[in-house]
């Protein structure tokens, strides 16, 4: 059974494998034997009354140029309410912020140009991998296995992981 909910108001997860829904004043009870979540983004642009400001956009978003320049040339617009090929993530955000804040304080005049943005989606149960596994690179001698630290970090570390090359 696959259930597709659009613009649900409210989800309950109850025992024994069943999810409680309410959309507008209808309200259900299904039982799974697993629940997908697979949320998407969707920029909320319609209490901004852009028309009124001039601010061109699209179901996908506010459009820009390569400046992040709306239609209305003293507004800018960055992050998931962009029209864009990029994908929507807080690296990507964040990078947007950090160039603004350069075109704005003239510290650059060059168009933004996105550096390339790795993007993984993670399954349980895991359905691909990249690369040979770990007990293959064992059994090659092309590969070599490292022990590496990993770092657990937090958004403001996202600064010192990004790039800032803006052309």
């Amino acid at each position: 059974m696959v259930l597709i909910l659009y613009l649900t108001q409210m989800l309950q997860l109850l025992p024994k494998h069943k999810l409680a829904m309410r959309f507008n004043q209808l309200t259900a009870t299904l039982a799974f034997d697993k629940v997908i979540n697979a949320s998407g983004r969707v920029p909320e642009i319609n209490a901004l009354k852009l028309d009124n400001a001039g601010v061109e956009y699209s179901n996908r978003g506010i459009k820009v140029d390569k400046y992040l320049t709306t239609s209305a040339n003293n507004i800018y617009a960055m992050g998931d309410i962009v029209d864009k090929t990029a994908p929507a993530l807080t690296s990507t955000a964040q990078f947007e912020a950090d160039y603004l804040s350069a075109l704005l304080t003239n510290k650059t005049t060059e168009p933004l140009r996105y550096p390339v943005i790795g993007t993984v989606t993670f399954t349980f149960p895991q359905l691909a991998q990249a690369g040979i596994s770990i007990d293959k690179a064992k059994e090659d001698s092309n590969y070599s296995i490292k022990d590496i630290d990993i770092t657990q970090g937090d958004f403001f570390m996202l600064e010192q992981m990004i790039t800032h090359d803006y052309h």
